[in-house]
């Protein structure tokens, strides 16, 4: 993608170009996920950051265990304890 200088206004907003929003799939009002990052600032969707969180969870739980069930049973397990 091209690189475009924007600016940012008294308000502290930035305009992101169309082009960039259209390839992006950002429409206006929607909430996006702004991280810092070695000197640079990201802009991700919630839709890519889920996605993107979803695939790391996979990478640690390949059989696609219950994550939630799993919580509840380690916490039952440790209250039955005490």
């Amino acid at each position: 993608m091209e690189i475009i200088k924007s600016k940012i206004d008294q308000a502290g907003r930035i305009l992101i170009p169309s082009s960039y929003r259209h390839s992006l799939h950002l429409m206006p009002g929607q909430n996006v996920i702004l991280r810092a990052e070695e000197g640079e600032l990201r802009i991700q969707s919630f839709k890519e950051s889920a996605s993107y969180a979803r695939s790391l969870v996979k990478k640690y739980n390949p059989d696609n265990k219950d994550l939630v069930e799993l919580l509840f049973q380690a916490r039952k397990e440790d209250t039955s304890r005490d």
